[in-house]
């Protein structure tokens, strides 16, 4: 290999001093994601001509695609029985009235004008075949259907203007990666410069389809026996190639990623071209194209340490004040107020919004629900640089834990990390997932985890409700489900009695959660790693209890629903049990994180680092938010809120909650009335208070566009778990 063969500039890795202008601080070596970068397109196969060239059309014939009859189902309310077609008809373009075998000749547009099957007819309904219920039918049928390429995406690789692979974001069992998928006899070449003690991290998954090519169309099926070939090899400039990792995987290993560390500290410093292949050795007879995934792959140095970690730990629906170190007398929470006690508490911390999606946006790019806007269902921008993305671009390995929800790569909040573990409802589970990672890496890292066990149901383990939760009589049962009340909406808020039952068992879910964050912490400083971690505990958002006469959280913009807890410590930096009383925000936690590990800030990133003393200068707090829960006439209505000192103003569209004794703009001083119950706005200060909140929505209008989501049935399920799917 000469140099005249590379068509593309060399990618190099640099060195990035962690602190500008301090070079006794230690350096990190950057990492490389690889499918940031583009490939050597001319040592590249990427699929088989003819498959191409089938997809090139505008109409694809799927062939002989077999409909079961253990797949038929009941479509509920109606006389009509339907059954999937399992691959390719994603959407067809037309209803086809289909015979019991069908063949290209018997397939006639539907020209009545209702599409529903008679008697005896199969009809074709996008990715769905419909008869009436009781209409006799054989073993299966087989079925041939015309369908576009679009549609036929999974089995083609494609790339973007400057060669690199147009790459997705898949799930696996509830493990999120960002991936490209190629067929088998691809051959993927990069060209890099390694670093020192260079290693190749990568994720490989075998895809559950196959596809052959036949004259007149395709024929799908899900992956049967045999084997697929993974491997990686390394060819130098002189030409030479050599293999330096294999791994044979059954094709019924299918929808599960295995990982592999690949060492390529042999050639470190030199300029190399890796070639990430996939091949079938045992293929026979008829041409099956297997697919597979290539997980995120990323190159980093072993030499790579100095720099702190990064642990980010987000308790979700955790109001501040039901904890011991922020004045709770009821409070079991013994490891959190210990951290307190060894790191720094500020005691006056403003989310950006009221309920999870645009919290957690504006916790990872650092900029206000205005700008990224996440509010509905919607995907953050990738344009938005998250936190995520400025650490792994310098060096760390980067992981997420969530439990799923909104926490998740649809709707962006996996820009950044190398993978995304979701699922559950457990914080010890969680905690546990992302104990065992962390235990295994070798370069600096940033472990950000999310768990939503004090959000409703709130359902605490017996261990910890034993002799915390007390004496109750009425009838809510052993766990409470928000969702399935209607309080403080359309419904009176419940006695009170009621409310001391579900305030004792959210309670005592935050003592079951401070003891898995102990055993979290306990294992990293058993592992030697807590004296060299920046660790972060917040929450996105906290929880009514019945506190203006309504219950959960999204419906307001008071204290108990946007004042979070913040606790931070890092040996040596943020430690001894100081306290911050001055007020900051969410959006300053990325920036804080970002000067730990002597990194610049992203220029759009409006928060500031976190120091002990108050900011000079302008500081607005400022929580932008538009509706969602309450009904089709009032969702994407504005609400806000603002403090200026220990006044706080409310703009809160009217009539959204009956049972408020506040109703319109209110103004509070929080140092006065901390809970929010004299409102002093005079209509002379309601026009001043009214035009600043619009100068800063302007100021901090959109920088990017978010997308629509289209979300998963198993996201919908999830989010239907935590009370917010319907609503």
């Amino acid at each position: 290999m000469t140099a005249r063969h590379y068509t593309l500039a060399t990618l190099s890795l640099l060195v990035l001093a962690s602190c500008a202008g301090e070079s006794s601080e230690p350096k990190l070596e950057r990492t490389l994601r690889l499918l940031d970068q583009p490939l050597v397109v001319e040592a590249t196969r990427l699929e088989r001509p003819e498959l191409a060239e089938r997809l090139a059309g505008e109409e694809v014939w799927v062939l002989g695609e077999q409909v079961p009859r253990e797949s038929w189902k009941r479509e509920e309310g109606s006389q009509v029985e339907r059954a999937n077609l399992r691959l390719g008809c994603v959407g067809a373009p037309r209803r086809h009235p289909v015979s019991r075998r069908l063949e290209r000749a018997g397939m006639v547009e539907l020209e009545r004008e209702d599409p529903q099957p008679r008697a005896g007819e199969f009809v074709l309904a996008g990715k769905w075949i419909e008869c009436l219920a009781g209409t006799e039918r054989p073993e299966a049928l087989f079925v041939d259907y015309p369908t576009s390429p679009s549609q036929l995406d999974f089995c083609r690789v494609r790339l973007d203007a400057e060669d690199r692979l147009v790459t997705e974001e898949l799930t696996l069992q509830k493990t999120a990666r960002r991936v490209c998928r190629v067929g088998t006899g691809s051959d993927l070449v990069y060209q890099v410069e390694l670093p020192a003690e260079a290693q190749l991290d990568l994720g490989f998954a075998v895809a559950f389809f196959q596809v052959a090519t036949q004259a007149d169309g395709l024929r799908l099926r899900t992956v049967e026996e045999g084997k697929m070939v993974f491997a990686v090899s390394v060819e130098t400039e002189g030409g030479a190639q050599e293999s330096v990792w294999r791994r044979e995987v059954e094709l019924l290993e299918s929808q599960r990623y295995q990982d592999a560390r690949v060492d390529l500290s042999a050639w470190s410093g030199e300029l190399v071209r890796l070639h990430l292949t996939l091949e079938r050795p045992d293929e026979e007879g008829e041409a099956w194209d297997s697919f597979g995934y290539w997980g995120e792959p990323v190159i980093w140095s072993r030499r790579s340490r100095g720099a702190p970690n990064v642990v980010l730990i987000v308790l979700d629906t955790l109001r501040a004040d039901r904890l011991g170190c922020y004045g709770w007398e009821r409070a079991r929470t013994p490891r959190l107020d210990r951290l307190a006690e060894m790191g720094v508490r500020y005691a006056d911390v403003m989310s950006a919004s009221s309920w999870t999606l645009p919290s957690h946006a504006s916790l990872f790019t650092s900029t206000y629900p205005s700008q990224h806007g996440l509010w509905n269902e919607q995907r953050l921008a990738d344009s938005l640089d998250t936190i995520a993305e400025v650490l792994a671009r310098n060096g760390y390995r980067t992981a997420a834990f969530s439990e799923g929800g909104f926490v998740s790569e649809s709707y962006g909040l996996a820009q950044g990390f190398e993978f995304l573990r979701r699922g559950g409802h457990e914080a010890s589970r969680t905690f546990a997932n992302a104990a065992r990672w962390i235990g295994k890496q070798q370069a600096p890292f940033f472990a950000f985890v999310q768990t939503y066990q004090v959000h409703s149901p709130y359902d605490p383990a017996p261990e910890f409700a034993e002799g915390y939760v007390r004496e109750y009589e009425g009838e809510l049962g052993p766990a409470v489900v928000a969702k399935d009340h209607d309080w403080g909406t359309n419904g009176a808020p419940p006695s009170e009695a009621d409310q001391r039952y579900i305030s004792d068992l959210y309670d005592a879910e935050v003592a079951e959660v401070d003891h898995a964050l102990g055993v979290f912490l306990d294992s990293l400083e058993a592992a030697g790693l807590l004296d060299d971690t920046l660790v972060i505990v917040t929450s996105d958002h906290g929880e009514e209890f019945f506190d203006h006469g309504s219950a959960v959280h999204g419906r307001s913009l008071y204290q108990e629903q946007l004042f979070v807890p913040l606790i931070i410590y890092h040996k040596g930096h943020l430690e001894g049990g100081q306290l911050v009383e001055h007020p900051v925000h969410l959006v300053d936690i990325a920036p804080t994180i970002t000067r730990a590990v002597g990194l610049a800030t992203p220029e759009a990133w409006v928060g500031l680092p976190l120091d002990l003393e108050p900011p000079t200068g302008e500081r607005p707090l400022f929580a932008p938010m538009r509706m969602r829960w309450f009904d089709q006439e009032s969702t994407g209505k504005k609400a806000v809120a603002l403090r200026e000192g220990s006044l706080k103003y409310i703009d809160f569209p009217e009539g959204l909650r009956r049972f408020d004794s506040i109703s319109g703009p209110a103004l509070f001083d929080l140092a006065t009335d901390p809970g929010e119950t004299q409102n002093l706005l005079d209509p002379a200060e309601a026009l001043r208070w009214a035009e600043r909140a619009s100068e800063l929505r302007a100021r901090y209008g959109p920088l990017a566009g978010a997308t629509e989501v289209q979300v998963s049935e198993e996201a919908l399920r999830e989010l239907e778990k935590l009370g917010y799917a319907g609503q």
